[in-house]
């Protein structure tokens, strides 16, 4: 993984600062000069390698008139390994974070029409850990204020099927034209209808070493310490997600050991944040929960 991957898997990260359009080939290339049939070749290297395990993309809770929620979960290692095998018993799972070394940890993302309904899944997990303790539990607040949303969620569901298809092969796909396509997700797009994330898998070895860094932030000076960390991240930052209420969490890429401790050296030097550990080897794992694959299903039966 060199820096032209790097800079490929930040661009996937949608809504972000280098991304003002949703991500495709072309637009990735484009904004980062190079020609699509590359990023689409390195894609496909970093696929193959294992360091990016697929782009999702992920519909916003209030387009689908949905909840949305995320766990931390301390367990042991077998327990996490069984949550995994188990995931798609759990219909309102869609993504599980985790560390894979030492200390084991689980960040689970639900979405969900009834807290009944999230409160059985819960319950299905808790008994699959055997011993675990939830650590704290935030709600992911929807954005998305997109009127008469059923005319949306045909294109929602292409782009879920494939997060980097073109505005011709959505177009097709949806059967309407390309005009109407392309206004339909631009609107979304501004409104954060969805947002991508790319999926990574633990990776360490003489190519570098991918990390997380995750720290607790007080909600009023979130935005402050944001900007400070990106700072002191630099080009070592792939992506930040700060969904979570009170937390902060970076993903980085470094060359070795020496400069990581460096970026750790940096961020705890300028936030004033001791303790800082790194997690070098963590899983994220994505499914499309049966709760979400159903609201859009039933909502596009609805409208025809």
């Amino acid at each position: 993984m060199d820096e032209l991957d790097a800079n490929i898997i930040r661009r996937t990260h949608f809504p972000s600062s280098l991304m003002n359009e949703r991500p495709t080939y072309y637009s990735i290339a484009k904004n980062i000069k190079q020609n699509p049939s590359t990023v689409r070749n390195r894609i496909i290297k970093l696929r193959k390698s294992g360091v990016l395990k697929d782009i999702v993309a992920i519909p916003d809770s209030n387009l689908l008139e949905m909840n949305r929620v995320a766990l931390m979960v301390s367990c042991q290692n077998h327990f996490a390994d069984n949550v995994v095998k188990n995931m798609g018993a759990i219909r309102t799972l869609m993504g599980i974070h985790r560390v894979v070394q030492g200390t084991s940890g689980l960040v689970m993302e639900f979405m969900y029409e009834t807290e009944k309904e999230l409160d059985n899944d819960i319950a299905k997990v808790i008994e699959i850990c055997g011993e675990a303790n939830i650590l704290f539990r935030s709600p992911i607040k929807g954005v998305c204020t997109l009127k008469d949303r059923k005319k949306y969620l045909p294109i929602m569901d292409r782009i879920i099927q494939s997060p980097l298809a073109g505005i011709d092969e959505i177009s097709k796909s949806v059967g309407i034209n390309r005009k109407t396509a392309s206004k339909r997700i631009a609107e979304m797009s501004r409104q954060n209808a969805f947002s991508y994330e790319p999926v990574l898998s633990a990776f360490m070895n003489d190519n570098g070493i991918l990390f997380i860094i995750s720290t607790p932030i007080p909600e009023e000076i979130k935005g402050q310490m944001k900007t400070v960390i990106m700072k002191a991240l630099g080009n070592n930052l792939l992506l930040v997600k700060d969904t979570f209420f009170g937390v902060l969490t970076f993903l980085g890429y470094c060359r070795n050991m020496h400069e990581l401790n460096l970026v750790t050296e940096s961020i705890m030097k300028d936030t004033g944040i001791q303790g800082i550990e790194p997690v070098i080897a963590f899983d994220s794992i994505w499914n499309y929960s049966e709760s979400i694959k159903n609201r859009i299903q039933n909502s596009i039966e609805l409208k025809t």
